[in-house]
């Protein structure tokens, strides 16, 4: 009995059990704490006014393909297999065939995710640039046992093992994680699902309508797994994602994705060593514009003329800018 299990000076307490766990995994528990009673409203990262390069939009489709496959990959290192219907008892999933292969609505929600992804990137601050891209990209050779299914599928995601993430990169990361999250969130909510204790499709509850911060963790690895593929696999075509740059402002204890600069860079550089060179920029927007020349090896992370890499001139206040100082 649980009450030979205490000690002399602890006394056994029953309090009602309003949570039961995952029965069919046999994981029980309960009460759950009640964090706060403040009502959740999702706020994902808004979109609506971002429009893609074509360069940019030519990669969504792979980056589909691609989420699918690592989904693909951890099913199936979770124990999961093909089933012609999904039954979450016996471990049988119907997705896990070819993309091609997919249902059209599975299908069309890697591809919004895949869209949707790029455009929260830019949103963010981030500028998506296109450099030569690699002449073979390789796929991850997994072994038959226990990835090839009964339908002859075995997912082949790209190996992105040489691409390592910069502290940026791993920032955006994190972003794009949460954001995914206030995504499904905010699309369950205007289909009528409410928070409840436990996953019920019938009545429309799920217990992750949440705030990010209380989302259960296996949720937030997915989510940070799926995001930090997604920008690996950019990386690996050979784009290059330049982060905002300038200082953050911070309100309330919440860092502001608005930096007080930014630095763009021409989608195609051209090295020089000698002569006299120029160049011709048009300037579409009001405030305080630099313009200059950048070493191929400057970070996007210091303003133009910040650093001994690059050299700036600022129209509105008639100054040079080199390493700092203003002239």
């Amino acid at each position: 009995p649980i009450y030979d299990s205490l000690l002399p000076t602890q006394i056994l307490a029953i309090d009602p059990c309003f949570y039961f766990g995952e029965l069919s995994k046999g994981t029980l528990a309960g009460p759950l704490p009640v964090e706060d009673d403040v009502a959740y409203v999702p706020a994902p990262v808004d979109t609506s006014t971002i429009q893609l390069p074509t360069f940019v939009e030519n990669i969504r489709d792979k980056l589909a393909e691609n989420i699918h496959e690592m989904w693909a990959m951890g099913k199936i290192e979770a124990g999961w297999t093909f089933g012609e219907r999904r039954d979450d008892t016996m471990g049988l999933h119907p997705c896990l065939t070819q993309f091609q292969n997919l249902p059209q609505a599975e299908k069309r929600y890697n591809v919004q995710l895949a869209l949707q992804t790029l455009r929260t990137i830019i949103a963010l601050g981030y500028n998506i640039s296109m450099d030569k891209p690699p002449a073979r990209i390789r796929a991850v050779r997994l072994p038959n046992d226990p990835f090839l299914q009964s339908n002859g599928y075995k997912p082949a995601p790209l190996d992105l093992s040489a691409i390592e993430l910069t502290q940026k990169m791993e920032e955006l990361v994190d972003l794009l994680a949460e954001n995914t999250h206030n995504l499904w969130a905010k699309e369950r909510i205007s289909q009528a699902w409410t928070y409840g204790l436990n996953e019920d499709s019938e009545c429309k509850r799920s217990p992750h309508l949440l705030p990010y911060t209380y989302v259960d963790e296996a949720i937030k690895i997915a989510n940070r797994n799926t995001a930090s593929e997604t920008v690996r696999t950019l990386l690996v075509y050979g784009y290059i994602l330049d982060p905002p740059t300038g200082d953050v402002e911070v309100v309330e204890g919440k860092v502001s994705l608005h930096s007080t600069h930014r630095t763009y860079r021409a989608e195609n550089t051209y090295g020089v060593s000698s002569g006299k060179w120029y160049y011709e920029v048009e300037i579409l927007s009001p405030g305080s514009v630099s313009v200059g020349w950048a070493l191929t090896d400057a970070t996007p992370d210091v303003s133009l003329g910040g650093d001994e890499a690059s050299w700036g001139y600022d129209g509105s206040s008639e100054e040079k800018i080199f390493a700092g100082l203003k002239e």
